[in-house]
């Protein structure tokens, strides 16, 4: 390993001397003796730093753009990777091909692997005409891969994917390459590891470093460093003085958003007409993902919004973009729930509902900054894609159970949940015991009740339980154990629909309803619980 040493040492130094291009290269090289995540994410970190030097395909018709694209991968140039990646996908099948085909001069690289393994998550191409691409990407994905990059792939198996007829579909050619690939990898890493103080000799090169940025006052830098760790403060405030200095309004805008943040006074007005003028600008590529009014900003940056997805080429496009790194609070809709490749993409996030499975079993096995998590029975639903439900059966059970990543992770949810037998690993398994709040969208008549006897049955620890029945938003059951009794039940919401549900419950539990009107048929329900407090 005197080799990886003299890579890593090579590319302390060139970083230190704020040689970024540099400090890839040795990177990149380092990563080919040994490809591990740490090595991985250092290449990712400075290769943020270089992107102002990348080269950026052009020109004003498609095949140009792709001809300068082409062009400048075969440079074979680490640092042009930075621009070239996102557009990997861009136009049809056999223009991605020919993209793929002119990135084969370049040697190993984590960036290649990461962007290979999320265009499979998004799928932008899916007729049967695009398995040369698909054949091309899957040949090449072990030369790219890591541990975490052959995690990622070994999620997707099973995936949900239309089969018509009794013909070979996209389906069943998409399950023989991933298999082979991932077993090719797995073979390959099999003996792959970190040398024990890589990850330490790495920090300077994965962190902020904040006194040099701010003095070089590199507004791309500046920029790249946001977005590395999204969740700090002092990156955004020394952009925004930097900013300032050259008069870009999005300087004043951060400085104003950062006074309501903290509660002091500022010009809402001026905020307002700010945002007004740039959202789509300051959006960048994730905007066409959100619905418009959902947008929130904060502290200068977007941070909340609704998921929506238009066609898998244009998510596939937009997953690399920077500015997913910001997000807090990503919510997706029933018809599109959020992609776990997007969520990787957040990496500030920490509020993620509902994300679509089977995919959103890997999160269980990341380390991550989520805080509230709904799992969708649904996997991805693309533009003309169909899909089926997933069960959660016992291998799947099992690998959530005792997953350890999400450590920060206190609500959990599942949107169309399955009968209750099918959430017995809650209150068996470590992960599920570490959770403080649940939430089950139920369905069918006596649903509610179902769920009810089944938290008796099962539920020993102190938690806090949410059962919303589908199609009635405005109406949910809390449930609050504390101690060896449920020592609150209260119903909210118009409950003329639900009576039948309070009547099927054990008589004598509910301690707190609140409704919007009477309806003679709550009042019967409510007569089997005579310590109720009502509300309105």
């Amino acid at each position: 390993m005197s080799g990886l040493a003299d890579h890593v040492r090579e590319a302390v130094r060139a970083h230190d001397e704020g040689r970024f291009e540099d400090a890839l290269v040795a990177l990149r090289a380092a990563f080919g003796l040994c490809p591990v995540p740490e090595l991985a994410d250092a290449v990712v970190a400075v290769s943020a730093r270089c992107a102002p030097h990348a080269a950026t395909p052009s020109g004003r018709l498609g095949r140009d753009r792709l001809a300068t694209y082409v062009e400048i991968a075969r440079r074979g140039r680490a640092v042009d990777l930075e621009a070239l990646l996102p557009t990997l996908a861009a136009g049809n099948s056999r223009d991605a091909l020919e993209r793929l085909s002119a990135l084969d001069g370049h040697p190993g690289d984590p960036r290649i692997g990461r962007a290979l393994v999320s265009i499979f998550e998004t799928l932008p191409f899916q007729g049967m005409t695009t398995v040369p691409f698909w054949r091309a990407l899957f040949e090449r994905l072990p030369r790219h891969a890591d541990p975490d990059t052959a995690r990622r792939l070994a999620a997707l198996r099973g995936r949900s994917l239309e089969r018509t007829g009794g013909a070979v579909t996209i389906a069943e050619v998409f399950e023989g390459l991933l298999t082979a690939c991932v077993l090719e990898i797995d073979t390959a890493l099999a003996h792959v590891a970190a040398p024990p103080d890589l990850a330490a000799t790495l920090q300077a090169l994965t962190s902020v470093p904040r006194a040099r940025v701010a003095q070089r006052h590199d507004l791309a830098a500046l920029l790249a460093a946001i977005y590395e760790h999204p969740w700090d403060d002092a990156p955004r405030l020394v952009y925004a003085d930097a900013l300032l200095e050259v008069g870009d309004p999005r300087g004043e805008f951060i400085t104003l958003q950062f006074r309501r943040a903290r509660g002091e006074a500022f010009d809402e007005r001026r905020e307002a007409a700010l945002l007004t003028k740039h959202r789509k600008a300051w959006l960048g590529a994730v905007g066409p993902m959100l619905t418009k009014d959902s947008v929130v900003f904060e502290k200068g940056f977007v941070a909340r919004g609704t998921f929506h997805v238009k066609s898998g080429r244009a998510l596939a496009e937009s997953l690399l973009a920077p500015e997913w790194a910001t997000m807090r609070e990503l919510r997706g809709t029933q018809y599109s729930p959020l992609p776990v490749a997007v969520v990787r993409a957040a990496r500030a996030l920490e509020v993620a509902k509902p994300v679509a499975m089977p995919e959103a079993i890997a999160l269980f096995d990341e380390p991550s900054r989520l805080r509230e998590l709904e799992l969708s029975r649904w996997g991805t639903r693309l533009p003309g894609q169909g899909s089926v439900g997933f069960v959660i059966d016992e291998p799947a059970a099992a690998r959530i159970g005792h997953g350890r990543g999400l450590p920060t992770l206190e609500t959990l949810g599942f949107e169309q949940a399955r009968p209750p037998a099918e959430h017995a690993w809650i209150f068996a398994s470590p992960r599920g015991r570490s959770v403080r709040r649940l939430g089950f969208e139920v369905e069918g008549r006596g649903a509610l009740a179902a769920f009810v006897a089944w938290l008796d049955d099962h539920c020993d620890r102190d938690i806090e339980v949410r059962l919303q029945p589908r199609h009635e938003a405005d109406c949910h059951l809390t449930l609050r154990r504390a101690g060896t009794r449920w020592s609150r039940l209260s119903v909210v919401g118009p409950m003329r629909t639900l009576a039948a549900e309070l009547e099927a419950l054990p008589p004598d539990r509910l301690t707190h309803f609140e409704h919007d009107g009477d309806d003679p048929a709550v009042a019967r329900a409510l007569e089997r619980h005579p310590r109720v407090t009502v509300g309105r």
